[in-house]
């Protein structure tokens, strides 16, 4: 991308080059490299369709980066009525802990609970959403809650 940039600039790869700017974002953050993907997702201009998944992804790099604040906007922007089920999910999620760090158990385990509703298994087994929900209803004093959802963890467990 750097060796073209003339042609690049042209009207007709202009939006070819925002939308590699936000891939090659998304790549890197899930290879785990935050840092570096930032300086592409916060300059993605992506099509219209892809504007969700972009915020998504904002929202986990500012997740990562600790601007949580950042996270929570950029993460709620994400979840709209055409996302997919377990990318919903996910943003729930990660919403859930950004809120939970902000020290707004309420709205953690509001977002939590939704993450649950538009589950994948697979994704609530690996990060532990049923523990989580578990330490946000006993910050907030519900044991009664918080032994609920520690047998629904058993039950995902034994499937």
């Amino acid at each position: 991308m750097d060796r073209y940039p003339k042609q690049l600039s042209l009207r007709k790869f202009r939006e070819l080059r925002e939308e590699t700017e936000m891939h090659r974002g998304m790549l890197l953050g899930n290879a785990g490299r935050w840092l570096e993907a930032g300086v592409f997702l916060e300059r993605a201009i992506p099509p219209k369709g892809l504007k969700p998944l972009l915020h998504y992804y904002l929202g986990q790099y500012y997740y990562n980066i600790r601007d949580y604040k950042r996270a929570v906007k950029k993460l709620e922007e994400s979840i709209t009525k055409d996302m997919p089920p377990q990318w919903r999910c996910r943003a729930h999620y990660m919403l859930g802990i950004a809120e939970y760090y902000l020290s707004h158990a309420k709205e953690a385990k509001k977002h939590l609970e939704l993450s649950v509703r538009t589950e994948d298994p697979e994704y609530m087994r690996k990060y532990n959403v049923w523990g989580l929900l578990q330490d946000v209803s006993r910050a907030l004093g519900q044991d009664s809650e918080a032994e609920k959802y520690r047998k629904m963890q058993e039950e995902a467990e034994k499937l």
